[in-house]
């Protein structure tokens, strides 16, 4: 059986340092990649429970998000992981399917399964709900802000993005744009419709069209159906999902309209119909989130931080 000695020997490193490593503690990058490739080499086993037991952690982080779905959450989750994993922590993920209680309820198992921290994308405002059943485990937020301001978080420009979207389009000439709505319970929702709304005033465009739908494909085809009947030179839709939805709809009916999409880089080849897009800054949301939660496990009692990320 290979021992922390033995990864020690072939290292170089002192146990001290390996031990440091292991309990997941910060040691240098160089002798962190030393002891990482000592142990692939030997094949050491690292024995979870008792580290837990003797740290008093789970050396685990639990995400929650809406739904698992959704691509954006998918690729903010993957770039949680890989930095989490440099220090050797394990993520579980776990979706609520969009509704609050549900959320509360993942929320409380974990932390009775004793994870050491949550990335929360959130279902609802009420911050201390989410408080309450995390108890004292760090919580940090991406996305979508809440009520109290009781969390780290992570979150892009979101009514700022939109405005410069509408200003680009105008810049093309378009001047007539609709606009398929988020749910205005989430954060990100509001700050979109409130920098389009903000772009209508200040470019002086018609009085346009809105249609408010939840984030999913059916519901941007839906909205998409209906804003067509408005002659419309392009249309504003607030998330990937939407977008997909949206995009269906203007192909079936082979409207010449200008879809103005948030968050859906990954259609620029695929979609025949004029596009224009904002690509949130995904790889940097999940990073940073999981760059708060590890400042914030090591100093519970440092001020609280909300990061807004430029798109």
């Amino acid at each position: 059986m290979v021992t922390i000695k033995d990864v020690a020997r072939e290292s170089g490193l002192a146990v001290g340092t390996i031990s440091r490593y292991l309990n997941g503690a910060s040691v240098k990058k160089q002798n962190r990649e030393t002891i990482e490739q000592a142990i692939e080499r030997l094949g050491y086993q690292r024995n979870t429970l008792a580290r837990s037991m003797k740290t008093g952690k789970s050396m685990t982080i639990a995400v929650v998000v809406p739904q698992l779905a959704n691509m954006f959450c998918m690729r903010v989750i993957e770039s949680v992981e890989r930095v989490l994993e440099n220090y050797d922590y394990s993520v579980i993920v776990t979706d609520c399917n969009g509704m609050e209680n549900r959320q509360t309820e993942k929320i409380t198992m974990l932390k009775n399964r004793m994870v050491d921290g949550f990335v929360l994308m959130p279902t609802g405002s009420d911050a201390q709900k989410v408080r309450d059943a995390a108890g004292d485990v760090p919580v940090v937020l991406i996305d979508r802000l809440m009520d109290l301001p009781i969390f780290d978080s992570v979150v892009v420009n979101n009514c700022e993005a939109t405005y410069d979207m509408v200003g680009r389009a105008v810049a093309q000439g378009i001047r007539k744009i609709g606009m398929i709505e988020g749910p205005q319970d989430i954060y990100s929702a509001r700050e979109r419709l409130r920098g389009f709304n903000m772009a209508l005033g200040d470019y002086q465009l018609e009085n346009t069209y809105h249609v408010r739908g939840a984030y999913s494909a059916q519901s941007g085809y839906d909205a998409m159906k209906q804003l067509l009947g408005y002659d419309l030179d392009a249309v504003f839709v607030s998330n990937y999902e939407q977008t997909l939805g949206a995009i269906d709809a203007v192909s079936d009916s082979q409207a010449d309209v200008t879809i103005l999409g948030f968050d859906s880089i990954e259609l620029v080849n695929t979609v025949k119909q004029p596009y224009l897009f904002i690509s949130q800054p995904v790889e940097a949301i999940g990073k940073r989130a999981a760059e708060l939660l590890l400042a914030r496990i090591r100093d519970p009692d440092k001020e609280f931080v909300n990061l807004v990320l430029k798109i």
